[in-house]
């Protein structure tokens, strides 16, 4: 299984970061808080792209990134 970790660029500390496994039940793993310029622990995931869909919460509010498709994108390898 492909590992992830999160990476908080944002300039700002994050109090909840989860990222959305791309398969048909969408479950969501949570990466707990992330402080600014910070890398979380890494997480197994069933499946992972290079971007998936993210949500995060934190001081400024709420925000999300949803990719369109995968089209043309593969599968990261495990590890």
């Amino acid at each position: 299984m492909p590992e992830v970790r999160v990476q908080n660029a944002t300039g700002a500390d994050l109090d909840e970061v989860q990222v959305y496994v791309p398969t048909s039940e969408q479950e969501p793993v949570a990466f707990g808080p992330i402080a600014s310029g910070a890398l979380s622990e890494y997480r197994e995931l069933p499946v992972a792209y290079r971007f998936m869909r993210v949500e995060a919460s934190g001081p400024a509010g709420s925000f999300s990134l949803q990719p369109y498709d995968f089209v043309g994108e593969r599968p990261l390898s495990p590890g």
